[in-house]
């Protein structure tokens, strides 16, 4: 298969490190650790020879058959069993990144480097496996970076005394464009609030892309279908229930 350049052009002088396969997060294989695999089954293959072969380790045929031999062994018996083990989880893909993205339904943009997607695919993966604030918490610090500051629910009083915000037919019916049929249901307590923040040289595309698509994404399917969730810069307000939207996201 040909190869497929990534990022632009040489000559444009920019770069990124998904451009060579690169992440902040990646590290050496703890097996292979700093001497290649190949090393050790050439010289296994040299020494199985004996002393009727060259033993040189240049300018011979004898060097290039160990070489090319040693290569292909180390890559059928050691390299590839472990990538095989990497794409079986979506956090360390890179074969299988595409068949993670489409099994979770992970929104992807053209421009996206391989080591996001995989960043996101290990988000959305550790979010159905468990539901509770402090996993929650995690699953949209990993997925936000630098611009999650905190997740919450409003917690405090009992049941005989409902935070503000809290309507139901015939006891407090709340306003009416808020009825989706049957009178109007809704709880501070069962809404999620994300507090987040604009990291410098953040474009606005960028912080709409993974506030509204993929962390809208990562919150439907991880919340119970009675909480609702929001999202926006700073807080002292609640979005979705007090109108503040897109006041919130553009502050």
């Amino acid at each position: 298969m040909p190869t497929q350049a990534a990022g632009k052009p040489c000559w444009s002088r920019e770069a990124a490190i998904g451009d060579y396969g690169g992440h902040p997060d990646k590290a050496a294989s703890k097996t292979e650790g700093t001497t290649p695999y190949a090393w050790f089954v050439y010289r296994e293959r040299r020494a199985m020879r004996g002393s009727a072969y060259s033993q040189r380790t240049s300018g011979t045929l004898v060097h290039c058959e160990n070489l090319a031999t040693a290569r292909l062994f180390a890559w059928v018996f050691f390299r590839k069993p472990e990538q095989y083990r990497n794409d079986c989880l979506p956090g360390t893909s890179d074969q299988g990144l595409e068949y993670w993205a489409e099994v979770l339904k992970i929104p992807t943009r053209e421009g996206d480097e391989r080591w996001q997607v995989r960043q996101l695919a290990a988000a959305h993966y550790k979010a159905v496996t468990a539901v509770s604030l402090s996993a929650i918490q995690t699953a949209c610090s990993e997925l936000l970076g630098d611009v999650y500051v905190d997740a919450s629910f409003i917690e405090g009083g009992d049941l005989t005394t409902p935070p503000t915000l809290t309507f139901w037919p015939g006891v407090n019916p709340g306003i009416a464009s808020y009825d989706l049929g049957g009178g109007t249901w809704s709880s501070e307590r069962s809404h999620l609030f994300v507090e987040i923040q604009r990291p410098p040289g953040m474009s606005d595309g960028g912080l709409h892309q993974l506030v509204n698509v993929q962390l809208f994404q990562l919150l439907d399917r991880m919340l119970p279908s009675h909480c609702t969730f929001s999202a926006a810069i700073g807080g002292g307000f609640l979005l979705d229930i007090s109108q503040l939207d897109f006041t919130g996201l553009t502050a």
